[in-house]
């Protein structure tokens, strides 16, 4: 039987920290890209900045506990199963 680790609040404020920043970093090099395409060099304002900061923190936290919830489902799916693989005590 394997023993899977146990999905607890901190894994979700680890995944939550860890999509808000590959979001961010995506989000940040897509605008660039786009700037340097369309203008011709590198046009990033401190409001940009703060509109990517608001974006990847709601798609952070979405995809966080998104995956955070998909992660209880599958620990609670997991005991179910086991447990009715064991022959019934008398």
């Amino acid at each position: 039987m394997e023993n899977k680790p146990k999905v607890k609040l901190k894994i979700l404020f680890i995944s939550v920290i860890y999509c808000f920043v590959c979001f961010l970093v995506f989000i940040l090099i897509v605008k660039v890209g786009i700037n340097l395409l369309k203008f011709g060099e590198l046009r990033f304002t401190q409001q940009s900045f703060k509109d990517s900061l608001v974006v990847s923190g709601i798609v952070g936290v979405a995809a966080g506990v998104g995956s955070w919830i998909f992660a209880k489902i599958d620990e609670y799916n997991a005991n179910k199963k086991s447990s009715s693989n064991e022959p019934p005590k008398d």
